[in-house]
């Protein structure tokens, strides 16, 4: 089978009554030369042992996770439920899949909504609200503890598809806009919709979502909450 058994020249375990035995081996296949040695400083009845395998000449196989019998490759990013997690939690690759898609569905749409369509502005804004924007923010709630600009860059795909749909000049400032046309800003919309599923977290049906009531209060700790993005007073101007 190719297995060597490796183990000190000395005893490791000293028993009362003389009788000293080794107590630790090592099984090894397919691996370069290893030296063994006693640890005899550490304690009086049973000297561990260090097993040094020499590197030489040696490659390892690539990592891999198996699900049977397909190997799974070592990844960085998952997308589960719409939501694109990297390993930091910084949303960068979910903010390009976001805006990539976003404007794919926008540009469909121009013909529709655009400043040349015959539709009225009323449907036109009731279309952005009820198809596009849900598009654009869909689970704020959690990734909106990304960085500030990359919530003003979610910020200017507003700005550029209400100002493609009402057809508004450059000179006219995006607050008018807002006001105007009854739209709230990024931030302000992300922090309504917080504070609505913030209100449900005690009384939800789901017992994971459930547990997370004692959140609310949002305890002393060191982990960073989307403070910006939950609480009107803070939100991005």
């Amino acid at each position: 089978m190719g297995i060597s058994i490796h183990a000190a020249d000395e005893p490791t375990r000293f028993d009362a009554y003389g009788v000293n035995t080794t107590l630790d081996i090592a099984l090894a296949k397919g691996l370069p030369p290893m030296t063994t040695t006693s640890i005899s400083e550490l304690t009086n009845d049973h000297n561990p042992v260090n097993f040094d395998i020499s590197l030489n000449n040696f490659t390892s196989p690539p990592l891999s996770t198996f699900l049977f019998p397909n190997p799974i490759a070592w990844t960085t990013k998952v997308k589960y439920l719409g939501l694109t997690l990297d390993h930091n939690l910084r949303y960068k690759s979910h903010l390009q899949e976001l805006k990539a898609n976003y404007e794919k569905k926008y540009f469909t749409l121009i013909n529709i909504i655009g400043k040349r369509s015959k539709l009225s502005l009323q449907n036109k804004i009731l279309i952005y609200k009820v198809y596009l924007r849900p598009a654009l923010l869909y689970g704020c709630q959690l990734w909106a503890i990304m960085a500030r600009d990359k919530l003003l860059q979610i910020q200017r795909l507003q700005n550029m598809s209400i100002r493609g749909i009402a057809g508004i000049p450059r000179f006219i400032t995006v607050s008018v806009i807002h006001e105007e046309l009854k739209i709230e800003p990024v931030t302000s919309y992300i922090s309504k919709l917080h504070q609505n599923f913030n209100c449900t977290i005690g009384t939800h049906s789901n017992p994971t979502i459930n547990s997370q009531d004692r959140f609310r209060h949002h305890p002393s700790t060191s982990h960073r909450f989307p403070l910006k993005a939950t609480f009107p007073h803070l939100a991005i101007s």
